[in-house]
């Protein structure tokens, strides 16, 4: 049983010049793309991310201190366990603020001017000192206990300090 050619093929059939150049259009249009699928050079089809965020982490331990450098660690290894990897996607501005309030103060002060995403602080000094400097940029603290028992959880309700 024969079937009614569709409009398409029924003009392809009138001219046998026509229907070559289609075929032949056709078949290159399809290699071509197959080839460039193939080709394609991996860089570009993994895109990278438009954004690189930025986080200010300030440490009150001294620059060579192994308990500082532990702990950078320790951040680095946990950042990257949620999938942001250091000069990749994520820029770590590293300062020290050593135990002295006007070097906390200075360091967030420098980092608020970068501009920074999120400060990361490990003592109730630098924590105090990031509250004082900015309302708008977010403050992790990574030793919360520190701050629950100075009594001093009340004073941070309502800001942007996790």
């Amino acid at each position: 049983m024969r079937r009614a050619p569709r409009r398409e093929m029924a003009l392809l059939v009138s001219s046998e010049s026509v229907m070559e150049i289609r075929a032949v259009g056709r078949r290159s249009f399809l290699i071509a793309l197959g080839s460039s699928a193939f080709f394609t050079p991996i860089a570009v089809r993994a895109q990278p991310a438009t954004r690189i965020a930025r986080v200010g982490y300030i440490s009150n331990l001294p620059r060579e201190s192994p308990l500082g450098e532990l702990w950078r660690k320790a951040f680095v290894d946990g950042l990257r366990a949620q999938g942001w990897v250091e000069n990749q996607n994520l820029v770590i501005e590293r300062r020290y603020a050593e135990g002295r309030k006007e070097a906390a103060q200075a360091v967030v002060e420098e980092l608020i001017r970068l501009p920074v995403d999120v400060i990361v602080v490990s003592s109730t000094l630098t924590a105090l000192a990031a509250k004082q400097a900015t309302s708008t940029v977010p403050i992790v603290l990574t030793v919360p206990r520190i701050l629950s028992r100075q009594g001093s959880c009340r004073a941070w309700r309502g800001l942007a300090v996790t």
